[in-house]
Order: C-alpha cells, then structure tokens, then sequence
C-alpha cells in the first residue's frame, strides 16, 4: 500500500452529538462520548428497536460527513426524511464536538416547495475518504448491486486527489451508468428466450450473446442481410427482440462514453482508490477463514476497476476448479460476512490515509450468527485497535457479551443506554449502566431471607455466566430464531466443557439446584412460597461460587480456552 497520506487527520475523535427536531428525535438531546480523564473512547448505545439509537449515530454521520445511510438526497419520499414527524418547528440540527475543539453543524430547512435547505460548513477532509457508519441495509445491498456499479457504494465519500478535494459521481453519470445496466439485464432476458428456442445453453456475457446470435440464429449472415431473414415464427419475435435489445445497449454504451468523460476528474480519482486499496484479497481470505474456521475456501478475490472506474468484482474460490460469487459458493450469513469485511477493508485503508479513526456499525451484527459475531468483533478490535468504535445494539444479552469482548481486548469502552422513547417525546440517556460486579445482587438477595427471591436472581446470574461462557469457551449451541437463547439452551453445553476441568464438582453442585431456577424464581406454583430456605441457599451459593471460579476478581474478565487450560487475559485466575 502506498505511503503517500492524504489530507485529513486520523487522530480526530468524537467527543460528543447534540441533535435537535432530527430524524427519530422530538426536541434536543446531547450524547457524550467521553469518560473522564480518558477523553474520547469506543461507546456501545444499547435501546430496544425505535428509540432513537440510529438516530443519535445518524446525527454524528449527518454533521460529518453530509449523508444518512449512504445517501446525500433528502427529498426523495424513498431517501431518509431529516426533520422529524412529530416536531412542530419546520427545521432540525446536529453539532458534532471534535476532539481539535472545533464543531461540525449542519442545519436543514423545509422550503416551500416542500423539499430542504440544508446549510453546513465545508467538508472536513478527514471525514471525505470513505464511509464512516455502517448499517444493516448496506450489507443487503452490496452484493445484490451489479458489479459495474457496486464500487459507486463508496464514491459519495472518496480519497482525496493532490488538491485535497473528494471526487464525486455526477449525476448524469450515474443515470447514464444506470441506464447501461437495465439495458444489459434486457439484453440478457430476451437472449435467455432464444437459447431456450435454439436449444444451447444461455449465454454469460454480451460477446457470447452476439456470438449466439450470429451463429445459432441467423447461421452467419451478415448484420446488413438480417432483415430478409426466413427464421421460424416462433424465433422471428424473440430474435427481433434481442436485436434491438442489443442495439439499445450500444447506444446507452456511447452516451455513457461521453458523460464520463465530462466528469473525468472522478474516473482518474475512482482508479486511485483501486491503487490506494491495492491487494485486499489477501485480508479479505485471512479475516474471513479466522472468522468462520471455513477451511474449504481457499481465497476471497476483489477485484477492482476490470469492468469499469466504478466496478468492483468479488469471487469465492473453493478449488482450482471451482469459483464463482459469493450468491452461488456460500450461504447468506458468510455473504454477509464477505460484504461486511469489505467495507472494513476499505475503513483501515482509508484510516491509513487521513480518514478520522472513527467507525459506527449500526446493529450490523444483530443478523449475523451468534457464534461469527463474536469472533468477527474480536476482530474488528484486533484491527481497529486504535479507532473509536461506536456500537448500537438492541438486544441486552449481546450488549453483555460485547462488553466482555471490549474487556478481553483491553479497549476501553463507555455504555450509553436509550429508553423512554415515544411519539412526540424526547427519549432519556442513562451511562454506564452496565454493572461490572454481577455478585453483588445475588449476595444481597442471600441476605434477605426470601427463598423466591434467591432463586430468581441466582437463576438470572447462571444465564449470565451461561451466555457468556458459551462463546469464551466455544461451545456448540443451536441457532435460534432472533438468537434469543434461554439457560435451557446454553447451560448443557457450558456443563459438558466445564465438568472436564477442576470445577466439576462445583458444576455437580450448581446442576443438583437448578431446577429451582424455574420452580420456584421464574414461574408461579401452588408449592413455591413453601419452598425451603435452606434449597434456595444451596442453589444461590452454588452460583456465587461458580461465578468467583469463572470471573476474574482481579481484572473482571471472564476464563476463555488458552491452551490446556481456562485462564483470564490477566492470568490471576486459571481454571
């Protein structure tokens, strides 16, 4: 990778949001990104669908970057609408607070035509280079975009030239480009019609569809002599079809041609981001084989600029004989997969050329299996150690597991959490909520003298210790629908590895009481209140005593497989 930096400043970080009347937000709310004394550091915001996380991250992409979701249009009833529905003002703003202390605002208007104003200062230049949020919707999308248009995901945000300036696609470019595409998907419709009536296989690309054509259906003759031709009644149509088809791609070929070269200074910039992000098929085949353990694939190829300035090409090889696109080699979740260390390979090459170290994956991992999303996370903070990672997650049991994960990576990490939104009401901000020290809670409740109430909160500790050590000691669980997991699905597998170690008696003692989890803490019956104390003692005991063989006291970080042994990262506690 070249050397040469672009302008910008990748040591920039966000210190804090403030969004007014914006997106899913009725009136002002501030975000802080900052823990004291450590300055700006990587925040997870947890809220339950809807109240108002993607827009709180919106906001921060909005104020730096001029887009929402990979779109700079706001008038479209199908583009993002800024303004929100419930507010009575006719505006909305966002300010950014960067670590240099400066601010970034953008302000939008509605007009009278109904469409916005927006008003903004310039573009930062460290914010030009490449996306900085990351959705859910970008991943469906980017594989399913064809080839010759799939690298346009990224122009909206380009590397800069020599002058510091992002190229962009212009408009009439990208019409021309996407009237090039539908002309080529009639072309390939109407040549599937004829392959079938002239009983050959159909054809992949245009050179093998005017070939089908010259040799299956008119035999030779020349283009100029085709009129006359005596073909069958039931070929005439089709093949007048394919050669118009054929015809009307040539000429949105040419008119492409000659828009492009009206915005050249794009094209010349679109080839400098190929260059700049030269190989990346060797990450992208190490990421994805460390992610999956999928051993049969043996390399993931991007290939960029071949069929165009904006085409981007991705294949799967699984053998010297065998490849294709991810669609036809591999299942939707390692498509994903592929798709989301795409865009991760063109944030580090961006962040080592001036972009602002700054990444917001917006519940993209929500989707992706259990077991891949933490490996894939282990990852992105192996690579993006020193970047300031903003999470949003929906669901408490992977907010839990990804604090552990930022714990055993050693990254500092802040928790936002969102609640209270509604319809015309301004959502509330709590941080940090998240409570480092799990026991406390179960030691009161042994203090209390109320057998229910020992049971249920030992039986909520054990689904936290289960969830948890299913993933730091690998275990086998079975997807569920939402990968919303009960005790019942994860405390066997955790059993079964545990019981091989040292604390099998202990696992023995936990194992003798848990059915008191249900009896008695989670579920009313007739015998429950009548239970006896000295029952609900073993099975709280048992849990806290687990927990204190599995969780670091010292450092706070769960055991995880290293080697022959189970050990924290410090390695004060080892199983």
């Amino acid at each position: 990778m070249s050397k040469t930096r672009s302008p910008g400043n990748s040591e920039t970080r966000v210190e804090r949001v403030k969004l007014t009347d914006f997106r899913g937000v009725t009136g002002s709310l501030e975000m802080s990104f900052v823990k004291p004394k450590q300055g700006p550091v990587s925040t997870i915001i947890y809220g339950e669908n809807g109240t108002g996380k993607s827009s709180a991250v919106d906001a921060v992409e909005w104020a730096c970057q001029g887009s929402v979701g990979r779109s700079a249009k706001f008038d479209a009833r199908s583009r993002p609408w800024l303004i929100n529905a419930a507010s009575s003002r006719e505006s909305c703003s966002v300010e950014v607070a960067l670590t240099d202390g400066t601010t970034v605002s953008r302000n939008a208007l509605r007009n009278e035509e109904g469409g916005l104003d927006i008003t903004a200062a310039q573009n930062r230049p460290e914010f030009s280079h490449s996306p900085m949020s990351l959705k859910r919707a970008d991943i469906l999308s980017f594989l399913d975009a064809a080839p010759e248009r799939r690298g346009a995901i990224f122009m909206n945000h380009h590397f800069p030239g020599e002058d510091g300036r992002p190229a962009t696609i212009s408009e009439h470019e990208s019409e021309s480009a996407d009237v090039v595409i539908a002309a080529k998907t009639r072309v390939r419709r109407a040549a599937t019609v004829v392959a079938a009536l002239v009983e050959v296989e159909p054809p992949h690309d245009m050179g093998q569809v005017r070939l089908m054509l010259n040799n299956d259906v008119y035999r030779g003759l020349a283009p100029r002599h085709r009129g006359h031709a005596n073909l069958p009644r039931k070929l005439q149509e089709p093949a007048n079809e394919l050669v118009e088809s054929l015809e009307a791609l040539d000429a949105a070929k040419r008119r492409h041609r000659q828009v492009s070269q009206l915005s050249n200074r794009a094209t010349q910039r679109a080839r400098r981001t190929h260059e700049i992000l030269g190989n990346v098929s060797d990450w992208l085949t190490l990421s994805f084989r460390t992610v999956t353990g999928a051993g049969h694939v043996e390399e993931v190829v991007a290939e960029a600029g071949r069929l165009g300035p904006m085409s981007l090409e991705i294949e799967v090889r699984v053998s010297r004989d065998l490849q294709g696109p991810p669609q036809r080699m591999l299942s939707e979740g390692y498509q994903d997969l592929i798709a989301l260390l795409y865009f991760l390979a063109v944030a580090r090459a961006a962040g080592a050329h001036g972009q602002a170290k700054v990444l917001i994956l917006d519940d993209v991992l929500q989707s992706v299996d259990a077991g891949i999303r933490v490996r894939l996370m282990q990852l992105v903070l192996e690579e993006f150690s020193d970047w300031q990672l903003i999470v949003t997650v929906h669901d408490r049991l992977w907010r839990e597991q990804l604090h552990s994960i930022f714990q055993l990576s050693g990254h500092m990490v802040k928790h936002v959490e969102i609640r209270g939104w509604s319809f015309g009401a301004l959502p509330k901000v709590s941080y940090d909520a998240v409570d480092p020290n799990i026991a406390t809670e179960l030691e009161n409740a042994l203090t209390g003298g109320d057998a229910a109430t020992v049971c249920g909160v030992a039986g909520r500790v054990l689904e936290q210790i289960a969830d948890t050590l299913s993933w730091t000691l690998a275990i086998s669980v079975q997807r569920r629908r939402g990968d919303r997991y009960t005790l019942e699905d994860l405390w066997p597998g955790v059993r079964k590895a545990l019981s091989k170690t040292a604390l099998h008696e202990t696992v023995r003692e936990v194992d003798t009481w848990r059915h008191l989890r249900n009896m008695v803490g989670a579920h009313y019956n007739s015998w429950a209140t009548g239970a006896a104390w000295s029952d609900a003692e073993n099975f709280g005991l048992a849990v806290l005593v687990l927990l204190e063989k599995v969780r670091c006291s010292s450092c706070g970080q769960w055991v995880e497989s290293m080697g022959k042994s189970l050990r924290c990262r410090c390695g004060h506690l080892e199983v």
